[in-house]
This record gives structure tokens, C-alpha cells and sequence, in this order.
């Protein structure tokens, strides 16, 4: 009873529209919601970024302007130089030191190497050369690298012993004069500096920032023991992490990108961006726990707000329908007697305005209404019996004033014909006929009547018997075809029309009169060929007055045919929606020369039916094929106009 009742089924359906329904919504908004963090934090790490960036820049710019205007403005006084570099030390607290250095003999005759250097010392400051043993500025990087691409450049960060003494790195700006280059004015910032503008930007609880020089070595970083020790790369190495290879792959390659990566069983996603500038890169590390805690936060609470509403609308469900099974019992207890047959038996009338109340008013109604139904349904099948009855007997009419025996002549003659016909209702418009006019002449006509039905047999009854009557009389098949058409449209209240093809075979030489009324060319089958025969173009019998219709010839050798058929054949739709064709027609007919008559038809039968398969058939299919034989015609013991 459980298992059955109406009150389980509708807790199981309610669950089972609405679970799936919460767990889609839940999943595209968590997926959603994701998506949003990520983008929201790639915006905020371009602006943390840009800003520290900003930061950066704004101590490096005016270091690189005070070396970039040394380079243009030293002077060949070396006391005056020593000067200039006091004065661009003392008037940037950033610059720890500054030094110009110059190719042997380039700054004075006398004098090999030259290199003063000005730096800060005990809040003061002082000076030394560089031009010393322990130290040949000539191949440091600070000095090599700006000669060898004859540009301004930050170098590496480097300890300077024997310089500075400093984590630093050095803005170098190479002199030329004449286009020759002769040194290098350079200016100091010691690491520190960039490191406390790095650390003083806090990401999230426990995230931080990182700077790559241009080489991926650490300048800054949280863990100290990899600070101008290790790049990114060998840290990566050291670690056998993949997702830092990665990483550290896209730094060099100079892009900008937001990855995730694993740390000490910690997900961790980091953004990076080069320092156009200096050539370095500049990091930001989010702890992803951190990052999408709130979200977790949010998931966790739908969740439950979910589930109590799943919890409520059961028991609400539990509620409506056992108050609504109560009446719906009652109400099938009723029904079952009024199942059994007692129509006179009335149901409880229902108060309530609800459905069920309009049920139980229904159930009453439908009773008067049944008692009628079953009377009309009666007298409605009787009528229905009735109709079916006389169209079968039409459509037998119908076949018997078509030719059926084959062969319709006692005495054998030197041609041979078949026809077939398959309406696509009880009767149909399409019809056949042959018959002798005289003892030398055979005459053939297939037709097709306009429209489907009872109207299109009658129609096609009328014509069929004009068309003999006229041809037998004596008259040309034009003058047959222009007799017909006028008889047709007298009275032809209902516009219909049909299309045909006559011809009159000559039986001892094989020639044929034919003349045609907006019909389907017919196919002359030779040896191994099949080609449709070119008709003139004359417009149906029963569509226009005053039509004047022509005759023309073709010639049948023996041994070959003439195929006539309605459009049923060729405009034959299969399951897909195409037509069976001319083209196909012929393609069928092309072997068949030899074959009898009948032997042709059930080919071109079969052909068909592969080709429609299970389709409905939509228009009457009907063939007519005349074989010209090689023996000659007997000259007596044949009746003329015979084979109905």
C-alpha cells in the first residue's frame, strides 16, 4: 500500500525534479562564483602589481635620468667628476652609489684606467677608485653588458666586493663620443630598498610577493635561504615540482600569467608580470584556501539553507496530497460502479471550487454525455461500414472497365502488351486502354485525372469513354484528342482536367501515331538503351477551349517497346523525402529490351517498391508497355474493339 500510494510517488518526484534541478544550480553557481574569484583576483593582482610596479619605478626613473645625464654632461676634469658623482649621490637619498668608468686611455692620455666611484658610507659620503687588481671593472657585468649592446641597462643584482660591498643593482649608461663608445656612467640601488617597498604589501593572511630578476634568480622572497641563491628554475628542480617548471618556463618566455601550483600539500595560484623597466619579474602567491574561503563559506551555507527547503516542501507535499488522495479515493469507489456499466448511478456532488470539485461536476456530466456518445458512435459506425462497403464496390467497378486479361486476344498477334494499375485510395484517376480501330491499327492510351477520390474514378470513367468512343469513329488522333477536350470542359463546373497519351501502333510495320496532352513522355526501350520519346507540348484535356492538338510518329523495330506510365511512377517519394525520377526510370528500363511486357512492368513494379519502402504511397501508379514483335499479323479470326 505504501509502495503504491499517491503520496510516496509525489515525494519521490518532487526529489527527483528538485534535487538535480539544486545540484545543477549549485554546480554552475559554485563553477560561476569560481570563475568571478579568479577574475576579480587577476584584476586585483594587476592592480597590486601595477602599484608596486608604480613604486618601484618611481625610485629607479630618476636614478636612471641622474646616469643618463652624467653620461651626456661628465666632465674631463677629474676633480670636477668626482663632483658630479657627489652631487647625483647626495641628491637622491636612493642611490647608493655612482661611478664612471672608462676604456683604457679613453678619459685621459696618461692615464690607463679610469673609474671614480661615489658612495654612502656611515651617513656620509665617500669615494674610491675602482681601477684596482682585486677588482677589473673592465669585465664586470655592470661595465661588459652596456658595451656590448650599446645601450642603458640595469644589470643582474650582484654583490659588489670591492665596490659597494652591497646586494645590489646597477643602472649603467654607456658614452660615446663620436660613435665611439669610451665607458659607462652607472648608478647604484641597493636591494634593500625595492625589498621593503615589496614586503610592506600584504596579501590576504598568509600570501606574498616575489622578484625575479631578469636571469629568474630571487631577489625577493619570504624564505631568505633562496634570496640571490637560487632562480625559480633550479627551485623548481630542487622541489621535482612540475606545475614551478611551468611557471618559471612562461617568466622566461617574457608573458604575463595566472597559474596554480602545489607547495608543501598546499595549493597555492600565483600571478606574474615583467617589470618592462628593469627586465625583472614581479610575483604575487595566493594561498588558494585563503582565496576562496568566503566562497567555501557560501556553498556551505546554501547548502544547508537547501536541504531545509527540500525538507519542508516533502512535508508540505506529504501534507496537500494525502488531504487531496482522501477525496480522490472516495471519488474512484464511485467511478468503479459507474465502470461496471450503472450509468445512472450519480456521484456525491463536491462542493470545493478545486479541481476535484470540478471533477465529481465532470463525472456527472460525462455520464449524460456517454449515454449519447454510445448511441451516436453507433450510428456513426454503421454509416462509416457503409461508405467502405460502396467504395469497395467502386473501386471494383472501377478495375472492370479496365482491360485485366492478358492476353486480351483470342488470335496471337505480333505485339505484345501489359498494363498495371495501383490506386493510392479505394479509386483513384488514373486509367489504361487498348483496343483495335481496324484491322491494320492498335490503339493505346494511358491518362491521369486531376485530384485524389471518388470525383477523379467519375472523371476518369467519362474520359476513358469518350476516348474510345471518338478514336473508334473513324476520327485522326488529333482530331480525337480536340473532340474530347471539348466534350470535357462542357459543364466542367469543378475544373478538373486530364492528362494523356494516345497512340495507334501500325501492326505490320511497327510505326506509331501518338499524340499527347500534358502527359509524361513515354520511353522507347532499343537494344541495351532506354530514351524518352520527345512529345510536343499541348496542354491536358478538360483545361482549355478551342485547343487544336497535333500527332506525330516514331518507330518501333522489332523487338522493342514503348513504356508509358503516370507520374505515380516517377514522382514516387521515399521515407526521405525524394523522388523515384526519370533518370532512375531509365536507368531500370535500359536492360529490360528483351523482356516481355509483363516482364518489364513487375521490374520497373519492384524498383519502386525498394525505392519508396515503408513510405505511404501518395499518387496513383499505373504502366502500359507495347513490345513490336517479329511474326506477322494474322489476317483474319481477331475481333476489333475488343478486351474490355
Amino acid at each position: 500500500m505504501i509502495k503504491n500510494s499517491i503520496t510516496l510517488k509525489y515525494i519521490l518526484l518532487t526529489l527527483l525534479l528538485v534535487l538535480p534541478v539544486m545540484v545543477a544550480v549549485g554546480y554552475f553557481s559554485y563553477k560561476t562564483s569560481v570563475s568571478i574569484v579568479v577574475e576579480q583576483t587577476i584584476i586585483n593582482s594587476e592592480t597590486i602589481v601595477s602599484s608596486a610596479i608604480d613604486k618601484i619605478e618611481l625610485i629607479t626613473q630618476p636614478i636612471e635620468e641622474i646616469s643618463s645625464d652624467l653620461a651626456q654632461t661628465y666632465s674631463n676634469n677629474s676633480e670636477i667628476l668626482k663632483k658630479q658623482l657627489e652631487g647625483g649621490v647626495r641628491i637622491n637619498s636612493n642611490i647608493f652609489g655612482m661611478a664612471a668608468a672608462f676604456e683604457p686611455y679613453k678619459y685621459a692620455v696618461e692615464r690607463e684606467k679610469f673609474s671614480p666611484y661615489a658612495f654612502r658610507k656611515d651617513e656620509k659620503i665617500a669615494f674610491t677608485d675602482l681601477n684596482k687588481k682585486s677588482y677589473d671593472y673592465l669585465n664586470q657585468k655592470w661595465y661588459a653588458e652596456p658595451k656590448k649592446r650599446k645601450k642603458a641597462l640595469w644589470s643582474e643584482p650582484y654583490f659588489d666586493e670591492g665596490g659597494g660591498n652591497k646586494l645590489m643593482a646597477t643602472f649603467s649608461t654607456p658614452i660615446f663620443e663620436d660613435s665611439l663608445f669610451i665607458g659607462v656612467t652607472t648608478a647604484d640601488i641597493t636591494l634593500e630598498k625595492i625589498n621593503t617597498i615589496v614586503s610592506s604589501i600584504s596579501i590576504l593572511e598568509s600570501g606574498h610577493i616575489f622578484l625575479l630578476s631578469k636571469k629568474g634568480r630571487f631577489i625577493s622572497h619570504p624564505n631568505s635561504n633562496i634570496v640571490m641563491k637560487k632562480s625559480l628554475t633550479e627551485y623548481a628542480s630542487e622541489l621535482s615540482n612540475h606545475r614551478l617548471k611551468v611557471i618559471a618556463q612562461r617568466i622566461k618566455q617574457g608573458t604575463t600569467g595566472f597559474l596554480p601550483y602545489e607547495l608543501d600539500d598546499k595549493e597555492h595560484i600565483v600571478y606574474f608580470s615583467p617589470i618592462e623597466s628593469m627586465g625583472w619579474y614581479i610575483g604575487i602567491v595566493f594561498p588558494r584556501n585563503e582565496l576562496f574561503a568566503p566562497l567555501h563559506r557560501l556553498t556551505k551555507m546554501t547548502f544547508i539553507i537547501s536541504f531545509i527547503g527540500v525538507l519542508l516542501l516533502v512535508l508540505a507535499v506529504i501534507v496537500v496530497t494525502r488531504r487531496t488522495t482522501r477525496r480522490i479515493t472516495a471519488l474512484s469507489k464511485i467511478t468503479e460502479v459507474i465502470a461496471a456499466g450503472n450509468f445512472s448511478h450519480h456521484i456525491e456532488h463536491d462542493s470545493s471550487s478545486d479541481e476535484i470539485g470540478k471533477l465529481s461536476t465532470s463525472f456527472n456530466n460525462m455520464q449524460v454525455s456517454l449515454v449519447k456518445h454510445i448511441d451516436n458512435l453507433q450510428k456513426v459506425t454503421a454509416g462509416k461500414q457503409k461508405i467502405e462497403s460502396e467504395l469497395q464496390i467502386a473501386r471494383e467497378i472501377q478495375m472492370g472497365i479496365l482491360p485485366t486479361h492478358f492476353p486480351s486476344f483470342p488470335t496471337p498477334h505480333n505485339f505484345d502488351v501489359f498494363a498495371t494499375i495501383n490506386p493510392a485510395r479505394e479509386v483513384g484517376g488514373d486509367f489504361y486502354d487498348f483496343f483495335f480501330v481496324d484491322e491494320n491499327r492498335f490503339c493505346f492510351v494511358i491518362g491521369d485525372v486531376s485530384g485524389k477520390g471518388v470525383p477523379a474514378a467519375l472523371f476518369m470513367a467519362v474520359s476513358k469513354t469518350l476516348i474510345k468512343a471518338t478514336a473508334t469513329a473513324g476520327k485522326s488522333l488529333a482530331e480525337t484528342m480536340t473532340i474530347v477536350n471539348n466534350e470535357l470542359i462542357l459543364n466542367n463546373d469543378s475544373c478538373m482536367f486530364v492528362t494523356v497519351f494516345i497512340g495507334i501502333l501500325d501492326v505490320h510495320t511497327g510505326e506509331i501515331e501518338f499524340s499527347c496532352a500534358g502527359h509524361n513522355p513515354p520511353v522507347k526501350l532499343t537494344e541495351n538503351s532506354s530514351e524518352m520519346v520527345a512529345v510536343h507540348p499541348s496542354p491536358p484535356l478538360g483545361a482549355f477551349s478551342d485547343v487544336l492538338y497535333t500527332s506525330h510518329t516514331t518507330q518501333l523495330k522489332y523487338g522493342e517497346s514503348l513504356f508509358l506510365y503516370t507520374d505515380g511512377v516517377t514522382e514516387a517519394f521515399n521515407t526521405e523525402k525524394r523522388q523515384y525520377s526519370c533518370e532512375r526510370l531509365q536507368n531500370q528500363l535500359k536492360p529490360q529490351s528483351a523482356n516481355s511486357s509483363s516482364a518489364i512492368i513487375e521490374s520497373v513494379t519492384q524498383s519502386v517498391e525498394r525505392f519508396t519502402k515503408n513510405a505511404l504511397q501518395s499518387d496513383d501508379i499505373t504502366m502500359l508497355n507495347i513490345r513490336f514483335l517479329k511474326k506477322d499479323p494474322p489476317t483474319f479470326g481477331f475481333p476489333l474493339n475488343k478486351g474490355d
